[in-house]
């Protein structure tokens, strides 16, 4: 009679939860943005990253970098109230030249953050 040894060194591929299937493609579509310069896809990759794992950063006390994000987002979100003239053809949003640079940072910023909260928690 054969017996069959199982190694138990073998390696069994973990997987992949749905979790972080779709923060995988959130950091994916980020990253395309990124190189766009899509400030919009960007803050909502970022929203939708933040929305899966907040919770679980609190618990992990990281709310520091929670609440960091969500004022960079919420900056970008408010940034043409604070940009709009009237015209006479009119509303129109005027950003000054340097703005788009400093979206870019902090919207980076935030990114990083995310990233930093990822590790944390295991999810890449």
């Amino acid at each position: 009679m054969h017996t069959i040894k199982h190694s138990t060194n073998q390696y069994i591929p973990e997987e992949t939860s749905n979790l972080r299937k779709g923060i995988d493609n959130q950091r994916e579509i980020y990253k395309h943005s990124n190189l766009q310069n899509d400030h919009e896809t960007m803050t909502k990759a970022l929203e939708n990253i933040k929305a899966e794992i907040k919770n679980r950063a609190i618990n992990k006390k990281q709310t520091q970098k929670i609440v960091r994000i969500t004022q960079i987002l919420n900056w970008y979100k408010d940034l043409p109230y604070k940009y709009t003239k009237k015209t006479p053809t009119g509303l129109k949003i005027k950003y000054p030249p340097q703005l788009e640079l400093l979206i870019q940072k902090n919207l980076n910023i935030a990114y990083e953050l995310t990233i930093d909260i990822l590790n944390i928690l295991n999810l890449i």
